[in-house]
């Protein structure tokens, strides 16, 4: 039990000081008068404890962003290692039903997802986890983090 706190303290104390890359994109979007509109849209990955990270998407525009999608599948993420091999896709090891669906982030709001990585056999080393939006056409908004697992001492 020590040993386990110790770990989760170690590594919250190393995550801490790693670092995120935020993307900002600009996204054309049909408004309902059939003119295009540029929003300002934020995806953000922010670390909520040692290897668990919310994953955002915030419209900063005034128009609404509509989403469609042709799964129940609403995000993937990815983890690669620092060779930049990917050693973690969640959409291969999870099945989404095949329904179509939509989502609408409103002015001003945004979607959230948490991640959570602990559950995964990560061998110790320094990774960068991606996550994006997965809507059948448009933008992805990927966010990325770097984050270290760190070895026993």
């Amino acid at each position: 039990m020590k040993k386990a706190f110790l770990f989760l303290l170690m590594t919250g104390a190393i995550l801490a000081g790693c670092g995120t890359t935020n993307h900002e994109e600009e996204a054309e979007e049909v408004n309902g008068n059939g003119e295009e509109t540029t929003n300002q849209v934020h995806a953000v990955l922010e670390e909520q404890s040692p290897l668990v990270y919310q994953y955002s998407v915030t419209n900063e525009s005034e128009e609404n962003i509509k989403l469609e999608f042709t799964s129940s599948q609403r995000y993937d993420y990815e983890i690669t290692n620092d060779a930049g091999e990917q050693i973690f896709l969640y959409s291969s090891v999870t099945s989404f039903a095949q329904v179509m669906g939509e989502e609408t982030i409103d002015s001003g709001e945004k979607l959230q997802y948490l991640i959570d990585l602990r559950e995964h056999d990560i061998d110790p080393g320094d990774y960068r986890l991606g996550a994006w939006l997965t809507p059948s056409s448009g933008k992805k908004y990927k966010a990325e983090h770097s984050f270290t697992v760190p070895g026993e001492e």
